[in-house]
């Protein structure tokens, strides 16, 4: 995660099952915010705050989301979420990164696919 934001989007298997809102979450900020053993001491330390913060605004965002959940809603909650990562995205070695408009829409396209795809499995759960 040198200077730029992590852009891997990683997978969760849910043998027609769903996931709790925190697997979602830890899913979704480990796709944002990587964390490599080989960093340097200080960004580590700066990356584990930074994804342990994403990863509580997006436990909340999840467990808004229910089977009923529409692509607009969806995107309303991912825009909350931008709006509350701002700051400690802000205060982070990574803050020019998520400040840049396109990747600052990259996350959110991202984090409204995630919350769409824990609604729809909620809804072929019911």
């Amino acid at each position: 995660m040198s200077d730029h934001l992590h852009s891997g989007f990683g997978f969760l298997v849910t043998h027609g099952g769903t996931h709790t809102a925190e697997a979602w979450a830890e899913a979704t900020a480990s796709g944002l915010v990587s964390i490599d053993p080989g960093m340097a001491s200080d960004r580590l330390l700066a990356a584990a705050k930074l994804r342990a913060t994403v990863v509580g605004i997006l436990v909340a965002a999840f467990r808004r989301v229910h089977s009923g959940t529409s692509a607009t809603e969806a995107s309303a909650v991912s825009d909350e979420c931008l709006a509350a990562m701002a700051e400690p995205f802000g205060a982070s070695p990574w803050a020019s990164s998520f400040e840049h408009p396109d990747i600052r829409r990259e996350i959110g396209a991202y984090i409204t696919r995630n919350l769409l795809t824990a609604a729809d499995l909620a809804l072929k759960a019911e």
